[in-house]
Parts: structure tokens; sequence; C-alpha cells
């Protein structure tokens, strides 16, 4: 593998956070090199938060994860849209997080995986009426961790935000 500057800062992680092990997604392929140019355009953005597992929320709530995520972002200079902009929030991309938890050895370890990703209505060129929703941006992880460590993902989804937030500033400021 080669070590990129994202791939130390996961081992960073990995080694300062301690009783978790994390296995991120490659970055360092074609696909995930030309992901940052699907962002090129963009001005606003839907916020989702949704949980895989049933009993996920257990570890991390949704409405206040969805609160900081939403303010992060906004502090960061994205435009995050909310219910009173109803007419653009239909056709807006979606920043989506996505989490899964589940335990295991009487209920003392679980295993988890979390998602950034960046979906958007698209058409098929054959056929018009055909609409999708596609995911045009994403990055992931997942691995173990003892219950008490559970916090300390939060940490890694704040550094999967910021490559979102690198990738669609990289694309969309203009440098001066």
């Amino acid at each position: 593998m080669k070590i990129t500057k994202f791939n130390l800062s996961i081992i960073l992680a990995f080694l300062l956070l301690g009783n978790i092990a994390v296995f991120p997604q490659t970055t360092d392929t074609p696909y995930v090199s030309r992901q940052k140019d699907a962002l090129k355009g963009i001005k606003d953005f839907k916020l989702a938060v949704s949980y895989v597992m049933p009993g996920t929320e257990r570890f991390i709530k949704k409405e206040p994860l969805e609160t900081s995520v939403r303010k992060y972002l906004i502090q960061s200079g994205l435009n995050i849209l909310t219910k009173p902009y109803a007419p653009m929030l239909q056709n807006a991309p979606t920043i989506q997080i996505v989490l899964s938890f589940q335990t295991y050895n009487e209920d003392q370890n679980m295993i988890f995986s979390a998602s950034v990703e960046v979906s958007e209505s698209a058409f098929l060129v054959r056929d018009k009426e055909s609409q999708l929703l596609v995911i045009t941006w994403q990055k992931s992880f997942f691995g173990s961790s003892t219950i008490k460590d559970v916090s300390k993902i939060s940490v890694l989804l704040k550094d999967y935000l910021d490559l979102l937030i690198d990738d669609w500033k990289s694309i969309n400021i203009k440098k001066p």
C-alpha cells in the first residue's frame, strides 16, 4: 500500500485511539481520485443521517449527531439546506452519514461501519424517464472497538467529513 498523507493520518489515529481497529477505504485508485470532480458546481446540500442496524442509536444518538454535523459543515463553508428551503431540497445532492454498530462478546465489544456519502439524482442516458439515486462521492471505514471507546468513532467521522470538505473546496473555491 502506498503511504499517503491520508493513510498516515489513519495510522496515527489508530495508534492514538488505542482499543479501536479501523480499516479505511483505499484512497489511491482512479475511481476515488475522480470522486471530487463529481462535487464540482454543487452549491447546496441536504443532510441525512441513517442507521443500518437496529440498535445503532443506543451508541450514537441520531439527532445530536445530525445537529453537530450540520453545524460543522456550515462552519466549514458548505451550504446545508433546511426545511424552509423545501423547493430547493428536492433536487439538492444529499450528504449522507450512514452508521452501523453490532455488539458481540456479551455487549463488551462491537463491530462498526461508517460512511460519508454524497448522493444525487441522475437520469439514464438511454432512458430519460428513469431517474436513479446515485452515490457520487463516498469515503467509508469499518472496524472493531470496545463499547467504552465508541465515542472515538466520532473523531474518525469528523476526519472523513474533512475529506469531503477539502474535496469540495478544492474543486469549487477559486484560489487567488
